[in-house]
């Protein structure tokens, strides 16, 4: 079966302070073969940009972004800290940015695995600053999904 990515409707996504996120974004991957558990996910999806050290995350995420991401250690995922871990869902948080808050969610179901991005802007710059990187991130969430083994 081949994986088949979808862009979701999100629903009620806040941020691990309660408060109402700016932006959120919702894609789930159906046809695998086996649904991973959402670290294992996280873990392989967000490689890429630990390559070379974490120099793109932090170029993106610390730098342009403003997000507060650590180098990776126990406790983090690519340098997100961990909220909640479990066989069913990944919590990941970025707090403490000037100009942005973070949070990203990867749950698994029978039938696939959900990954949610929402963001909390701060700061002026910080909506601007995603319009013009918020498509990167929408065209290659559904790829590095769909390269999920199948």
């Amino acid at each position: 079966m081949t994986p088949v990515v979808t862009r979701i409707e999100p629903a009620g996504v806040v941020l691990v302070d309660g408060s109402p996120a700016d932006y959120v974004d919702v894609f789930t991957v159906t046809g695998l073969a086996h649904v991973p558990r959402p670290r294992d996910a996280a873990t392989r999806l967000l490689a890429g940009a630990m390559r070379g050290g974490g120099v793109f995350a932090l170029a993106v995420w610390r730098g342009a972004l403003g997000l507060q991401v650590a180098p990776s250690r126990s406790g983090t995922v690519a340098g997100w800290t961990v909220v909640a871990d479990d066989a069913e869902l990944l919590d990941l948080v970025a707090t403490g940015g000037r100009r942005m808050q973070g949070r990203m969610l990867f749950e698994s179901t029978a039938s696939g695995l959900t990954w949610t991005t929402a963001l909390r802007f701060g700061h002026p710059v910080a909506a601007p600053t995603w319009r013009a990187l918020g498509p990167v991130h929408r065209a290659l969430v559904p790829r590095l999904l769909a390269e999920l083994p199948g």
